[in-house]
């Protein structure tokens, strides 16, 4: 199965929000789930979202009312 992993940027463009609040609902462990690739001990990371995972989250963001 082909996984397709996005950047912060990627997902902010996607969602419509600032990468700022991306970084803290990261920090608050909220927003889609996301990884960290690279050396933790160097503290050189990157965060990197799976498109299915911030899309499966967008969904389960609904508010109340009536649908279109």
């Amino acid at each position: 199965m082909n996984q397709k992993y996005v950047t912060r940027k990627e997902v902010s463009e996607i969602l419509g929000v600032k990468i700022k609040t991306l970084d803290r609902w990261a920090l608050e462990g909220r927003g889609p789930r996301f990884r960290k690739f690279g050396d933790p001990k160097s503290r050189s990371t990157s965060a990197r979202y799976l498109l299915a995972d911030v899309y499966a989250w967008a969904e389960r963001q609904t508010a109340k009312g009536e649908a279109a």
